[in-house]
């Protein structure tokens, strides 16, 4: 009897089925753009960060505080830089799927809002029950729906406050979130070969916006401080390294010292023109920003080449904390 048929059917049906099975080594969008495997670093450099600013918001940035701690400003710059590079590399690998832009919308809203929402109800729940109080810091306080809505940053360009101050870090949420809305619809617009001039453009608009709120007085001081335009440098530097990481043909061995040694310089030379500026700091405002993203933004792309830097960033601590910033950072 020949069962040579009988075996290759089974044989057959074995293979199908560990296919099925099988996880993929790698996976590509239809533009045959590889998916870049989790960078374990960044969870890490996000925990940092995490742990950077709530220091800076109890021990430095409270009456008597210790100002050598101030230096939550860097990590929340750190944090949009980041946020840039991850959504920028994201859309370029996933933008040619059909469902890119539900997904993409879904997991953002599924990642943030709830956490949001439930900080932001129990703070004006707070609020309400000890009205009056001096330590809730709430005598101006701004209305529930522009937290619930994002609109609170415009109140405080109106106001030329942050109101409620337990709610004050909320503005960078915000930014966050004008900025999802933005992001995609530029990069199915404008074609990838522009998009990073585009975004170097864009950079030059932001230094001339804070020029214009800083130095000429065209603004409310407030409006360089909160809104997405004031502060989208980190966005665009993320979404820059975003592009160059993923474009071929770039040596990157030729360039890995600078990429170490740049975030340094960056934030020697933001130190540096805050101490020129004296009591002014008009010029530290309009362009430490662009500064020390630019140093983030390397720095980052410094971990993704495998630094030594970000070896130390993957310990289960940070890791902990990186992975659990969306709700730690607003509680």
């Amino acid at each position: 009897m020949d069962i040579g048929p009988a075996v290759k059917v089974v044989r057959d049906t074995a293979l199908r089925m560990r296919a099925r099975v099988a996880p993929a080594k790698s996976s590509a969008g239809p533009s045959g753009t590889p998916a870049e495997p989790r960078v374990v670093a960044l969870d890490g450099l996000r925990g940092l960060m995490t742990i950077m600013v709530v220091v800076s918001h109890y021990f430095a940035e409270v009456p008597n505080g210790l100002k050598g701690l101030s230096f939550g400003w860097v990590a929340v710059t750190m944090f949009f830089v980041l946020s840039g590079y991850l959504v920028g590399r994201l859309i370029l690998e996933k933008m040619d799927r059909a469902n890119f832009v539900a997904v993409f919308y879904v997991r953002r809203v599924c990642r943030t809002l709830p956490v949001y929402f439930i900080c932001v109800a129990l703070v004006f729940l707070l609020i309400t029950i000890f009205a009056g109080r001096p330590w809730a810091h709430a005598d101006n306080l701004f209305p529930l729906w522009s937290y619930l809505t994002f609109f609170q940053n415009f109140y405080m360009v109106a106001n030329d406050s942050i109101g409620a101050h337990w709610l004050a870090p909320t503005w960078t949420l915000t930014v966050e979130e004008h900025f999802y809305l933005l992001a995609p619809a530029v990069f199915f617009v404008v074609p990838r070969r522009l998009l990073i001039p585009v975004f170097a453009g864009a950079l030059v608009a932001a230094l001339g916006y804070r020029y214009a709120v800083f130095e000429a007085g065209l603004m409310p001081r407030m409006a360089g401080l909160c809104l997405l335009p004031g502060v989208a440098d980190g966005l665009l530097c993320g979404l820059i390294a975003g592009i160059l990481i993923k474009t071929d043909g770039i040596d990157w061995k030729r360039y890995d010292l600078l990429l170490r040694v740049g975030p340094l310089v960056a934030l020697l030379a933001a130190i540096g023109l805050k101490k020129l500026d004296g009591d002014t700091g008009a010029s530290f405002d309009v362009y430490s920003n662009l500064i020390i993203s630019i140093g983030c933004a390397m720095y980052i792309l410094a971990i993704v080449r495998g630094s030594r830097e970000g070896k130390r960033l993957e310990h289960p601590f940070y890791c902990f904390f990186g992975n659990n910033s969306y709700s730690i950072y607003p509680f």
